[in-house]
C-alpha cells in the first residue's frame, strides 16, 4: 500500500468518547491499508464437481422469506469424502434426502451446511441430494413493495448474486471456481411473471391465484449468475439474428424502452465480429427494476439493470443507456462465457467489459469519443491509486471480494487491455481474443489463461507485460526534455521513468512513439523506453514545431513533457487527434497570463470540432479567472450545440461570480433544455448568489427531471452556506427535514441526507430524521444517513452507530459497516470535549426525566 491518509483527531475527544460510550473503538490511523495486504487467497478446495442445480421456490411477500427445495447433482473428485459443505447464511434447514429418498444427517455452521452423504464417495461416483429449507436473507434476495419508507415501490423481487450473495438465498456451492446447468422453477402471483436465465420450458397454473414458470439453463455457468424477478412489465422485442431480444419495463415507461436498448442488436454483431465468437446464449434480456443497488448486473441471457437507466429525450441531451448496454453484454462473453476463477482476477470480468464497452463506442461514434473515454477512465483509476490505494491488477491477496469492484479491475483492467492492443496490433490482439474465448468457453480462468492464448495466438512473449501492468501496480511516470541542435541538424530528447520503484511498482517497459512535426512533414519513430534513463537522438534539419511522447495516448502514465508556449499553440492548432489538443489546451493554463494565449484558446473554442476539447479549453479559460474571458464564455453559451461544453460554461460562471454571471445563470435555468445544465447553473448559481440563490433552489425544487438531477442540486443549494444560525437555519432544516420524508424520490430524499449532515449541525430535527433513516430498509438510504451522521458530528449517534454496525452486511460497492467506522471517526475528531460535556449532561437531564415518568 503505497498511499495512506493518516486520521488526526484531537486525543482528549477521543478519550472522553470513550468513557461516555465504552464500546466506541479506537480507530486505526490509516485509510484502506488493510484491503489488499493480508494473507494468500486460493480457491477453495472442492471434494465434489457441482454439475446440476434445480431450485424449487416460493417467496412469502409478507415475511420476506424464501421456501426453497434446491436439489443438487455433484461428481466425487475423490475416493473416501464423507461430508459435503454448501454456503448457506440464515438458511432454516428443514431435510435433506438423498434422490432414492433416504434422510441424511445434517449440521448447520455459521455460514456453512454440512451434509453426511451416508457413505464414502468413490471418485466419479454421481450423487443427487435434495435440500428443503426457508431463507430469511438479508442480502441475494431483494423484495420491492409499498411500505411506509417507500410508499411508491412496485411490487417486485428480484435477486443479486454477486459476488458471494446467491448463498444467502440457496444452499449451494457459492464460488466463481465451478460451473454447472441449472433450472429453476419460481412460484409467482398473478399476474406477475417471473424470469430467469436460459429458456422458458413452461408456464403452468398454481391453483387459482399463481402461476409457476420453470426455466433451464442448458450451458454450465456460476451461482452468482443464477437470477429470479417477479414483477408485471411492458416488454421491448427485437432479434439479432436468430436471437430473440427482449427488455422487460416497468409499465409506465413502455414508451422509453426503444430509446435505451435499440442499439442492442448492432452491440451484438459487432461484439461476435470482433471476438470471433458467436453470442454464446439462446437469448437476451435486460430486465430493468427498481431499487437495484447498480447499474446493471450481466445474469446470463437475463441482465438486471437499473429502471432509472430509462430517460426521456431531454435527458438524451446528456446521457444514454448506451454504455450500460454493451458493457453488460460483453459480460455474456467476458464474465458468463469465460469467468474469473477467484476474485483476485476480477479484471477478467471488469476490465474487459469496460474495454469492450469503449470499443463499441469507437465503432457507434467514432475515435475520438473512444479515446476521450480512456482518457476519462484513466483519471478515475489515478485518483483511486494516488489518494486511496496502489494495488495489483491479478492478486491473491485480499480482504473482501466488495474491495475488488474498483477502478483498477474495471478503468485500468480496460486501459491494460488497451494497450496490449495497441502492443500487438488489430489483427493479433484480436486473434487472441478469439483463441482465449474459445479455449476456455464455459471454464472458469485465470490471467495465465489469458496470457497463454494471447501468446499461442501471437507467437509473442508476453511475460514483460503481464509482469509490470498486471501482476504489479502503478504505472510510469515520464519526465521527457527535447533540445534541438542546429549544428548536428539532430533533435535529442531524454527520458527518464521518475515514480518510484518498490516491490509493487517497477521500471516500466514499453515501445513508445516520438510525433515530430515540421511545417512541411511529420515523422514517428518507435523506441523502446525500459531504463531508469534514456537518451534517444532524432534526425531534425530545422527546429521541430512540435514534438510528441506517446502521441495517441495508448500509454497509461504521468508526463512531465516541458513545452514551450509556442510549441503547444501549434499543438492546440494542428495535433492531428483529440489526445494531442487536449493536452495542449492543459498545459497552457501556465501561458494563460498572456493576451496572446488567451485570444488562441477563444478563437479555437469556436473552431474545434470535438467537444471534449471545447470541454478542456473552457476548463483553462476558467483557472486564468479573467473579467474578459467571463464575457467571452457567457457569448459561447448561447451558440455552444454540446451541453456538456454547457455545463463546463455554467460552471466556470460560477467560480468567476459577479452580478452578471448571477444574471445569465438564472437566465439558464429558465430557459435552457438541458436537466443536467440547469442543474449545473443552479449549484454555479449557490456559489455566485449565496444565500440570495435559496429563493431560485426552493423555486428549482418544483422542476421534474432525469433521476431527479435539478431538484438534487436545489438540496444542495440550499445547504451551502453551513455556518447559517437561527431562524434561517431553522427554515432550511425544516425544509430538508421534509424533503427527506418518504414521500420524495430517492433521490431527492438521498440528497436531503447529505444536506441535513451540513447544515443541520446542532438542531434536534437533523438529528432524529438521520437517525430514523438508520432503521430504513434501503441500504442506499441507511448508507446516506451513516454518512450525514459522520459529517454532522453529533455524539449522539455514536450509540445508534454502534447498534447498527452489528446489524450490516458489506455488498458489492458499498460497505455500511466501514462507512459506520468512518463516522465514528468523524464524531471523534469533530467532538469539542466542553461542547461533549454539555451534550452528555443534556442526556443525563433526559433520562433522569424519563425515569421521574416511569416511576
Amino acid at each position: 500500500m503505497l498511499s495512506t491518509i493518516t486520521v488526526r483527531r484531537p486525543l482528549l475527544a477521543v478519550c472522553v468518547l470513550a468513557l461516555v460510550f465504552p464500546s466506541y473503538p479506537l480507530a486505526q490511523d490509516s485509510k484502506g491499508s488493510d484491503k489488499f495486504n493480508g494473507p494468500l487467497r486460493d480457491p477453495p478446495r472442492r471434494d465434489f464437481d457441482f454439475i446440476h442445480l434445480r431450485l424449487e421456490c416460493s417467496f412469502d411477500w409478507e415475511a420476506e422469506s424464501v421456501d426453497g427445495i434446491v436439489t443438487h447433482t455433484v461428481r466425487a473428485f475423490r475416493d473416501g469424502v464423507r461430508a459435503l459443505e454448501l454456503d448457506a447464511v440464515d438458511v432454516d434447514v428443514r431435510t435433506v434426502t438423498l434422490s432414492d429418498g433416504r434422510s441424511l444427517s445434517f449440521e448447520t455452521l455459521p455460514k456453512k451446511l454440512r451434509v453426511d452423504l451416508g457413505a464414502e464417495s468413490r471418485r466419479g461416483e454421481e450423487i443427487t441430494f435434495s435440500v428443503s429449507y426457508r431463507a430469511q436473507p438479508r442480502l441475494g434476495v431483494y423484495f420491492r413493495k409499498p411500505r411506509a419508507d417507500s410508499p411508491e415501490a412496485p411490487v417486485q423481487i428480484w435477486t443479486q448474486g454477486e459476488a458471494e450473495e446467491a448463498r444467502h438465498w440457496i444452499p449451494c456451492f457459492d464460488h466463481p471456481s465451478d460451473k454447472l446447468t441449472t433450472e429453476v422453477l419460481v412460484k409467482a402471483p398473478r399476474p406477475l411473471i417471473a424470469i430467469s436465465n436460459g429458456r422458458l420450458l413452461s408456464k403452468e397454473p398454481d391453483g387459482d391465484d399463481a402461476s409457476v414458470f420453470h426455466w433451464r439453463q442448458e450451458e454450465p455457468h456460476t451461482t452468482y449468475l443464477i437470477s429470479v424477478i417477479v414483477g408485471e412489465f411492458a416488454v421491448w422485442e427485437d432479434s439479432a439474428g436468430k436471437i430473440p431480444l427482449k427488455a422487460y419495463v416497468p409499465k409506465k415507461y413502455a414508451d422509453l424502452a426503444a430509446r435505451s436498448f435499440e442499439l442492442t442488436a448492432d452491440i451484438i454483431e459487432h461484439f461476435q465480429l470482433k471476438t470471433g465468437v458467436l453470442y454464446p446464449w439462446p437469448r437476451y434480456d435486460q430486465i430493468c427494476v427498481s431499487g437495484f443497488r447498480f447499474g446493471g448486473m450481466e445474469n446470463t441471457a437475463a441482465t438486471t439493470l437499473n429502471e432509472r437507466t430509462l430517460h426521456d429525450e431531454r435527458a438524451a441531451l446528456d446521457v444514454s443507456s448506451r454504455g450500460l448496454v454493451a458493457h453488460e453484454l460483453a459480460h455474456q462473453w467476458f464474465g458468463d462465457l469465460v469467468t474469473c476463477r477467484d476474485w483476485g482476477d476480477m479484471w477478467l470480468n471488469e476490465g474487459f467489459a469496460t474495454f469492450f464497452a469503449n470499443l463499441y463506442a469507437e465503432h457507434h461514434l467514432g475515435e475520438d469519443e473512444a479515446v476521450y473515454a480512456r482518457g476519462e477512465k484513466e483519471k478515475k483509476y489515478k485518483s483511486e491509486d494516488a489518494d486511496e490505494y496502489r494495488r495489483r491488477l491479478s492478486t491473491r491477496r485480499w480482504r473482501s471480494p466488495v474491495d475488488l469492484f474498483d477502478s483498477h479491475s474495471y478503468s485500468k483492467g480496460c486501459l491494460v487491455l488497451s494497450m496490449l492492443r495497441y502492443v500487438l496490433g488489430d489483427d493479433l490482439f484480436f486473434a487472441g481474443i478469439r483463441l482465449y474465448l474459445e479455449r476456455n468457453a464455459y471454464r472458469p480462468v485465470e490471467t495465465a489463461d489469458f496470457r497463454a492464448a494471447m501468446e499461442e495466438a501471437t507467437g509473442e512473449s508476453l511475460g514483460w507485460f503481464f509482469d509490470q501492468w498486471v501482476h504489479s501496480g502503478g504505472h510510469p511516470r515520464y519526465k521527457v526534455r527535447s533540445r534541438w541542435n542546429a549544428e548536428t541538424e539532430s533533435l535529442k530528447v531524454e527520458v527518464e521513468q521518475t515514480h518510484a520503484v518498490d516491490n509493487l511498482t517497477p521500471l516500466f517497459r514499453m515501445p513508445v512513439v516520438f510525433s515530430i512535426a515540421h511545417s512541411s512533414a511529420v515523422t514517428e519513430h518507435k523506441v523502446w523506453v525500459s531504463e531508469k534513463k534514456h537518451t534517444f537522438t532524432f534526425p531534425a534539419a530545422k527546429r521541430p514545431l512540435m514534438v510528441r511522447f506517446d502521441p495517441d495516448d495508448w500509454i497509461l502514465k504521468e508526463l512531465d513533457f516541458e513545452r514551450t508556449r509556442e510549441e503547444l499553440l501549434y499543438q492546440l492548432e494542428f495535433a492531428g487527434n483529440v489526445a494531442g489538443r487536449i493536452e495542449a489546451a492543459k498545459g497552457l493554463e501556465m501561458f494563460g497570463g498572456t493576451e496572446t494565449v488567451r485570444a488562441k484558446l477563444l478563437e479555437h473554442l469556436d473552431s474545434e470540432p470535438f467537444w471534449g476539447v471545447r470541454r478542456q479549453i473552457v476548463s483553462t479559460l476558467s483557472a486564468l479567472k479573467e473579467d474578459s474571458v467571463t464575457g467571452r464564455l457567457t457569448a459561447r453559451l448561447e451558440k455552444e450545440p454540446k451541453s456538456k461544453v454547457r455545463r463546463e460554461i455554467v460552471t466556470a460562471l460560477g467560480e468567476a461570480g459577479g452580478e452578471e454571471c448571477a444574471g445569465t445563470l438564472r437566465d439558464v435555468i429558465s430557459r435552457e433544455a438541458s436537466y443536467y445544465v440547469v442543474a449545473d447553473a443552479l449549484k454555479a448559481l449557490g456559489k455566485v448568489a449565496g444565500a440570495e440563490a435559496r429563493a431560485d433552489a426552493i423555486r428549482a425544487l418544483a422542476l421534474p427531471s432525469h433521476r431527479e438531477v435539478i431538484r438534487v442540486a436545489a438540496v444542495e443549494v440550499l445547504a451551502m452556506d453551513d455556518s447559517m444560525t437561527g431562524d434561517v437555519q431553522k427554515e432550511v432544516v425544516g425544509r430538508l427535514v421534509s424533503l427527506a420524508a418518504p414521500a420524495n424520490p430517492l433521490p431527492v430524499r438521498l440528497a436531503a441526507f447529505r444536506a441535513l449532515g451540513k447544515a443541520g449541525k446542532g438542531t434536534d430535527d437533523a438529528w432524529d430524521t438521520l437517525k430514523e433513516a438508520l432503521e430504513e430498509s434501503d441500504v442506499t438510504v441507511r448508507w446516506e444517513a451513516i454518512e450525514a451522521l459522520g459529517e454532522l458530528g453529533d455524539p449522539r449517534a455514536v450509540p445508534a452507530l454502534e447498534k447498527r454496525k452489528g446489524e450490516e452486511t458489506a455488498v458489492v460497492f458499498r460497505d455500511p459497516v466501514e462507512a459506520i467506522s468512518k463516522a465514528l471517526d468523524q464524531i471523534a475528531g469533530k467532538t469539542d470535549v466542553d461542547d461533549l460535556k454539555k451534550q452528555v449532561r443534556e442526556l443525563r437531564e433526559r433520562l433522569e426525566t424519563l425515569e421521574k415518568r416511569s416511576n
